[in-house]
């Protein structure tokens, strides 16, 4: 579960002033930092939170001050999904649009994405890309690694955790499912996307459910 950062609108803090890194406003007494235009977090806090948690709480900025209700996806998706990131974007959130071009906006990474609505759902208030198509659209365009820690979590989440048993067919039909997805696109099928999900992360959970039924 992540933990939330509490996200402050800049309507409401006033006069805010900048020294460095660090913002200072008279309706709050503690410091600043800008998530975006218009969205602010405690620095106390935003020190002290896991990376996937700034993830989250820069998602929530934008979907605060956002005009329409944006679509999450790729690794910010899969933070609000509660996995865990193996060196993540610290300025950026992804999100994907269906008539937009893909490439970068203020503080976002922009994706063309046609999306079924059975591949939108909604998280703690935000709207994301289903696990399924989250990982396999990190898959498809995160470096090797990225990709394996993020699959790796999901298949421990869909196949159970391994004390409990792991399902080796809902593991099975999950990559499979997932490979179908990443690979729909030209760009999937180029880099093989269905690799880091065939061959890690299932092996990987194998291996600590074989040492755990053995200790």
């Amino acid at each position: 579960m992540n933990a939330c950062i509490e996200i402050l609108q800049g309507s409401r803090l006033g006069a805010i002033r900048r020294r460095g890194e660090v913002y200072r406003s008279p309706a709050v007494d503690v410091p600043l930092v800008r998530l975006r235009p218009g969205a602010y977090a405690s620095a106390d806090a935003w020190g002290a939170a896991r990376p996937e948690d700034r993830v989250v709480a820069r998602a929530r900025a934008l979907r605060l001050t956002a005009a329409e209700s944006p679509v999450f996806s790729h690794e910010t998706a899969a933070a609000i999904h509660g996995l865990p990131l193996y060196r993540p974007d610290p300025d950026r959130v992804h999100i994907s649009l269906d008539d937009a071009r893909p490439g970068a906006a203020h503080g976002t990474v922009r994706h063309r994405s046609q999306l079924r609505d059975d591949e939108v759902v909604e998280v703690d208030g935000l709207r994301c890309t289903s696990l399924i198509r989250t990982v396999a659209d990190v898959a498809r365009t995160a470096t090797f690694e990225r990709a394996v820690v993020v699959a790796d979590a999901a298949l421990r989440v869909v196949a159970g955790r391994v004390r409990q048993g792991y399902d080796e067919d809902s593991a099975a039909d999950f990559v499979g499912e997932c490979g179908m997805i990443a690979e729909r696109s030209a760009h999937g099928r180029a880099r093989g996307a269905i690799s880091p999900l065939r061959r890690r992360p299932c092996s990987a959970a194998r291996r600590e459910h074989q040492s755990h039924k053995a200790a």
